[in-house]
């Protein structure tokens, strides 16, 4: 079984990306079994404007933006 995981800093989603290019890979995406695509950094309000990407094999999951204090601070308690 083939997967695919693809971390990104916005793709799908509406994003200051330079992944442009990804868009054009999505045809390759058919030669495995589960694609999960996690993209980094999504703001609340684009979560609802994902661009559509053909193939039932192909799983989205949304990391929403939080400030860096945020992350720092979570980073500290772990």
């Amino acid at each position: 079984m083939k997967k695919l995981y693809l971390l990104t800093t916005g793709f799908p989603y509406p994003a200051k990306s330079m992944e442009t290019y990804l868009e054009t890979e999505v045809k390759f995406y058919d030669k495995f079994d589960t694609v999960k695509i996690l993209a980094m950094g999504v703001r609340k309000n684009t979560v609802s404007m994902a661009r559509d990407i053909d193939g039932k094999n192909i799983k989205i999951y949304p990391i929403i933006f939080s400030s860096i204090l945020f992350y720092l601070l979570n980073g500290i308690t772990a």
